[in-house]
């Protein structure tokens, strides 16, 4: 089986197709439609080229943060639970 693909910001399907087993993520849905957050794509990949303003900049700063913080909390949980005497 295999899967054509289309980006949202694409008018067309992409040239190639994908199989199941290459899927990494899945959509979360709500009322049988999937959950759509147009654009927050944008927040997390930057083109330095282009001029961002201060609530754009406020926002990702925020994620990179938060991104930040989930890497910390692994660290101080998940890795020394994996050396204890419990694993």
């Amino acid at each position: 089986d295999s899967i054509k693909t289309k980006g949202d910001n694409n008018d067309v399907p992409d040239s190639w197709t994908i199989s199941k087993n290459e899927i990494l993520g899945k959509a979360v849905i709500l009322n049988r439609k999937p959950v759509v957050l147009e654009g927050m794509g944008g927040y997390f990949l930057h083109d330095f080229r282009t001029y961002y303003n201060a609530q754009h900049l406020a926002i990702a700063k925020t994620i990179q943060y938060l991104k930040t913080m989930g890497i910390v909390v692994f660290f101080i949980c998940v890795v020394p639970a994996a050396f204890s005497k419990g694993c």
